[in-house]
């Protein structure tokens, strides 16, 4: 370790405050508009998840029409601020040492995780490129036919683009994203100090993926993270008996969130829709006119937008409105062909189930393939112990529900909300097979594993009223979680994981001029498939068919010929 290291440390944590500050700004102001209720000690965290999740919406809006550079981050940053400007006094005065100890020692450890290298492949195969696209130019029509990754929908890279203030931190934002959203959710859980906090944050150990992939600009660890944030906030729905406007406020608040989570990634539609119908049962319960309220009429404009927004960029950007599946095709000049489109599809079913792209295995056949993704998941071939916990959560969760079973049968009453649990765990399992038969990849399920276990933890809490947590056992276990993490941080520097030197630029791969049939001008890596922060237009599967659809790059690409 050296100086340079832990300024960069500091660098990291002001740069999260000055986030927190920005979000909460435009979360206030989303709060007055849409005349949302929290229960107070709720209110400046729920803030903060909703200004966050507004510029993913401006942020995807404006660069259908110009970069995501400077100037337009600048204003948002800017106007953010000055919005919070109202809230600093009252967050001074409930600022005490007690209260913070905790959080800034989770920030610290985050932030030293968040300080490496990408490992994460598809950072240097499409992430980061796909984020210098979103930097240089507005959203380009059938930027998918250049690299069929690129066409992916994944509005999560608006959130780094918009980070980068481009030109000036392109090899800086991605070390403050995903771990600026772990360290907000992390620091809301450890300020409540509840028996459902600390289990929630516990399970913040046991993400489907590695947590060094917060120093990358993959979507899964947020999406994790967006999931568990909608779950924490539906417990909190759960518990809200008195007031019907705060009901309202959380479930309001809850289908933004899930909302986002599926626009920032495909794979968390299953759970969002659980979680959105589950939601609608338990509100319903209660005033069957709730959804023609004046609040949940302008929730549901804005997601609305989000949706259309989001389902434009994908058909401008493949002529697929939910690529890489194939529906909704359209026939226009940009659309990749439909050859192109399968076999995008096709490597995620096979990465999902092979951990390789062979298309002609004879294990895709008749479910042959069971028996090593499995192995894939239980030995987990990088080494982390996600794969384990994954199905033990699975198998608990499952007991959790027989427990319940029996002790219903032995009980003449049922606890008000058991119908309501058992109708999320019923949606939790519905998503998981559904998992299962389309990309059973674990990190593709991203936190629905631990939100399964935890259902199945409240059921049988349900009919057990004496499964409590002692207040005097709550702050030792937090104390034990953060030891783990600088336990977890020891093995990866010994695994040579680590490099405790301050921030690292990205490296630079050297790259070669093709020259496609049209006289299109591509770079594609010398060796291998990782592109990096290259230069654009740049592409690791070069194809000499590409062409532009017009005189510049803004014009778009397109294929002159489809694929036999």
């Amino acid at each position: 370790m050296n100086f340079r290291f832990y300024t960069d440390i500091v660098l990291i944590i002001i740069s999260w405050l000055f986030m927190f500050a920005a979000y909460r700004g435009w979360g206030n102001k989303i709060i007055c508009i849409l005349k949302l209720d929290f229960v107070e000690q709720d209110k400046e965290f729920a803030a903060s998840w909703l200004g966050w999740s507004f510029s993913i919406l401006f942020f995807s809006l404006i660069n259908l029409f110009v970069p995501i550079n400077l100037y337009s981050s600048f204003f948002f940053f800017l106007l953010g601020l000055f919005f919070f400007t109202n809230s600093i006094k009252k967050i001074l005065s409930q600022a005490t040492l007690k209260k913070s100890i905790l959080p800034l020692i989770f920030a610290v450890l985050i932030a030293i995780i968040s300080i490496q290298l990408p490992y994460c492949y598809d950072t240097g195969l499409y992430h980061l490129n796909s984020i210098r696209w979103l930097n240089e130019h507005p959203h380009i029509i059938g930027i998918g036919n250049l690299h069929h990754r690129l066409g992916f929908n994944q509005l999560f890279f608006t959130y780094i683009a918009h980070l980068n203030f481009h030109p000036l931190f392109n090899d800086y934002a991605f070390h403050v994203a995903n771990g600026f959203l772990f360290v907000l959710l992390g620091t809301q859980l450890l300020l409540k100090k509840n028996a459902l906090s600390v289990i929630l944050f516990a399970a913040m150990f046991f993400i489907p993926m590695p947590l060094y992939w917060l120093a990358s600009t993959s979507p899964d660890l947020s999406s994790t993270v967006l999931q568990l944030t909608a779950f924490y906030y539906f417990i909190k729905l759960l518990r809200e008996k008195e007031c019907f406007e705060k009901r309202e406020t959380y479930i309001a608040f809850i289908a933004v969130i899930a909302a986002v989570s599926t626009v920032i990634k495909l794979s968390n539609a299953a759970f969002s829709i659980g979680l959105a119908l589950t939601s609608y049962l338990l509100i319903k319960r209660s005033d069957s006119k709730v959804f023609f309220t004046k609040r949940l009429i302008k929730t549901f404009a804005f997601i609305g937008i989000l949706l259309v927004i989001w389902l434009c960029r994908g058909y401008m950007g493949t002529g697929y409105p939910l690529f890489p599946t194939g529906i909704g095709r359209t026939s226009a000049d940009w659309a990749l062909p439909e050859k192109l489109a399968k076999i995008g599809e096709e490597r995620i079913y096979c990465f999902a189930r092979l951990r390789n792209y062979e298309f002609n295995s004879p294990l895709l056949k008749d479910y042959k393939w069971v028996k090593p993704w499995f192995e894939n998941i239980i030995y987990d071939i990088e080494g982390n112990f996600e794969g384990i916990a994954s199905v033990l959560f699975v198998c608990i969760s499952i007991i959790c529900f027989a427990i319940w079973l029996i002790k219903t049968n032995f009980k003449t009453h049922q606890k008000e909300n058991a119908l309501i649990l058992v109708s999320l765990w019923a949606a939790q399992l519905l998503s998981i097979i559904f998992w299962f038969f389309t990309a059973p990849d674990i990190r593709f399920a991203n936190g629905l594993f631990i939100t399964f276990f935890l259902t199945g933890i409240l059921l049988v809490k349900s009919v057990s009223s004496n499964l409590t947590m002692p207040q005097s056992f709550k702050s030792p276990v937090l104390v034990f979680i953060l030891l783990f993490y600088v336990g977890l941080i020891n093995f990866y520097v010994s695994s040579n994981l680590f490099y405790l030197r301050g921030i690292i630029k990205l490296p630079k791969v050297p790259m070669i001029e093709n020259i496609t049939d049209s006289g299109l001008k591509l770079l594609t890596p010398q060796f291998k498939d990782q592109c990096w922060d290259s230069d654009i237009p740049s592409t690791p599967e070069y194809d000499p068919k590409i062409s532009l659809r017009g005189e510049s790059i803004r014009d778009g690409f397109k294929m002159e010929q489809p694929l036999d």
